[in-house]
């Protein structure tokens, strides 16, 4: 049985760098243009689904306390500027402006790319792109000291484990494809529905790919063990990829035709 004794715990003593404040300024920063971007597309497409998308993905930093907890994931609290605390873990300002520009805007760009027919390919490329981001965004708070990763994880480069990869896309898809599924029934006062569900749904799709891990990072999991567990969460995400894929894209001949039908069409409207 997992005892606390032998369960790798957190850095204590770790300590803020001085470089928080300028990246939570930066953070807020790129949280307004998060917003900018989704009025715009709000008044674009006449919608409020976007805007209740950004409200419903500002509240989910309200999630980050619990992944971070059953992820080891630590913010240094010593020097800290905090937003909140819970289960004893310390959640900076800049952690939660994070949440205003990380998931939204993607989500936002995805829905509306599925009801305009996006092929395969570019699915995947997207994803390529957003992996990209994540393992960008993570060395670059963790080169600074912003955060750190505590604990013994197969796959661990230079500090960051990669199974986080594959569970933060699983933030950005399955939301996507909920949305895009049911939005003909998303009209008026069911539009609001959106925000509780986005709050949420990090733990849903996040949680449901971190699962494996969470287990194993909390227990008295041997090296193979946690081996496997990375493969099982990289193999849920991966799933979950292939099946959105199969339900909303179109393939790369059916965009191919459409388009050159309406090249054809708007020649001869000419």
């Amino acid at each position: 049985m997992a005892t606390l004794s032998n369960i790798p715990q957190p850095p204590l003593d770790a300590v803020m760098p001085p470089a928080q404040t300028t990246i939570t300024v930066i953070f807020a920063i790129l949280a307004l243009v998060s917003l900018v971007y989704t009025i715009f597309v709000s008044l674009r497409t006449k919608s409020a689904l976007p805007l209740a998308i950004f409200v419903g993905c500002t509240l989910s930093m309200y999630c980050e306390a619990i992944v971070t907890y059953l992820g080891h994931c630590w913010y240094p609290a010593i020097g800290q500027m905090t937003l909140y605390e819970t289960m004893d873990h310390k959640i900076p300002w800049f952690a939660g402006l994070a949440y205003c520009f990380y998931f939204a805007p993607g989500i936002i760009y995805l829905v509306d790319a599925f009801e305009k027919g996006m092929s395969t390919r570019t699915f995947w490329v997207f994803l390529a792109v957003t992996a990209a981001f994540v393992v960008g965004y993570d060395y670059l708070g963790i080169s600074l000291g912003l955060w750190l990763y505590y604990g013994e994880t197969p796959l661990t480069v230079a500090g960051f484990p990669f199974w986080w990869v594959p569970a933060n896309l699983m933030v950005f898809v399955p939301a996507a494809i909920v949305i895009y599924l049911a939005k003909p029934y998303l009209t008026g006062w069911r539009t609001a529905l959106i925000v509780p569900f986005m709050a949420a749904q990090v733990l849903m799709f996040h949680g449901l790919a971190s699962l494996p891990m969470y287990s194993a990072l909390n227990s008295s999991a041997g090296h193979g063990l946690r081996t496997l567990a990375v493969v099982m969460t990289f193999g849920i995400s991966l799933a979950t990829m292939w099946v959105s894929a199969r339900i909303a894209c179109r393939d790369e001949a059916s965009v191919a035709r459409e388009a050159m039908t309406l090249g054809v069409s708007a020649q001869a409207a000419g």
